[in-house]
């Protein structure tokens, strides 16, 4: 049933919700990423490799598809105990992974790789959102979006900057000519000086030079003190209530990096997530609990570069010194 141009709207909004949710910056972007995996995998976009999956399924005696056949597993795997096919899957990997191989597959397969790595469940790994590119913090930057003309960097003659190699535009930073942003020849603009911020390192920060930075992905950390209470309750328990109450070993506490590492190690809670919140501000924004910091957070909307700069005007121009002698002498 065709839709109404209202319901298309709403339809469409309802999409671009859902992909903000897994941190996109809209709808588009996350099918676009879903084309490019596919590209990758031989197929030409997201849809021939689904109608690709759907043959498969109907080949192995599926009438209704890849999702008639990924029900079938689901099914199968509950009967044997778990919750779905994916968590079947999950634990035969930890399986394998404790008795020194990579994986499940991998071992089936007959490769046998050796690995002694941890083995870490996919489900515990916060999602920090897609590349980039089609992050909801960063798809809007000036070289994937170029045509924003309230932005304080804008390039006027971006339509001729397209960079093939890198898919991206490689535009030429305002040089202030009389502005009042910028310093002496050869400076940077004030405003553009955040280095708390994902833009600057992505402007400023060349990404193929440096031992500290050695072409590896910049990592955000959080940072979050675990109390002893916390991270060891049964040890807390014994010396909070034991025989001899409020004496002996105190358990201490630890800095967390990560949600995934602020996990309880003792008790009943042992190896769950300790339930106490210890940062300000809103769930799911500021709490490491849920959701660690990322620099990205910190850059500027184009609203909040303007009034920076607004802020920053006549910042670099020394106020006039009254010579007389009567401003010297401290008389007038």
């Amino acid at each position: 049933m065709a839709r109404t141009y209202l319901e298309s709207i709403a339809y469409e909004k309802a999409a671009n919700e859902r992909a903000k949710l897994d941190l996109y910056g809209n709808a588009a972007l996350k099918e676009m990423e879903a084309n490019e995996r596919a590209k990758a995998a031989g197929f030409t976009n997201a849809a021939a490799q689904e109608a690709d999956a759907n043959r498969r399924a109907k080949l192995a005696g599926f009438p209704g598809g890849a999702v008639q056949q990924e029900n079938d597993a689901n099914a199968r795997s509950i009967a044997a105990g778990f919750t779905s096919a994916v968590d079947q899957e999950i634990d035969a990997n930890r399986r394998a992974r404790d008795a020194g191989y990579l994986n499940a597959a991998d071992y089936e397969s007959g490769l046998r790789t050796r690995s002694y790595d941890e083995f870490v469940d996919p489900r515990d790994v916060v999602w920090t959102g897609p590349s980039e590119r089609y992050h909801i913090d960063t798809h809007n930057l000036l070289k994937y979006n170029p045509d924003q003309p309230t932005h304080p960097d804008y390039d006027p003659d971006w339509a001729s900057k397209y960079d093939a190699a890198t898919d991206t535009y490689i535009l030429d930073k305002p040089t202030g000519g009389g502005g009042t942003t910028t310093g002496a020849a050869g400076s940077m603009d004030l405003a553009a000086f955040r280095p708390w911020t994902q833009q600057y390192w992505n402007q400023f920060m060349p990404k193929t030079e440096g031992l500290l930075y050695m072409q590896k992905p910049q990592r955000d950390y959080g940072l979050a003190y675990l109390p002893g209470e916390m991270r060891d309750p049964a040890g807390w328990g014994l010396w909070e209530e034991g025989e001899k109450g409020h004496s002996g070993h105190v358990p201490g506490g630890g800095w967390r990096f990560t949600p995934e590492s602020y996990k309880a190690q003792t008790g009943s809670r042992a190896g769950q997530r300790a339930p106490w919140h210890f940062t300000s501000g809103e769930a799911q924004a500021t709490n490491i609990y849920d959701n660690p910091w990322s620099a990205a957070q910190m850059n500027l909307t184009p609203a909040q570069g303007a009034k920076w700069k607004g802020l920053l005007t006549g910042l670099d121009t020394a106020p006039a010194i009254d010579t007389s002698v009567a401003s010297l002498l401290g008389v007038k």
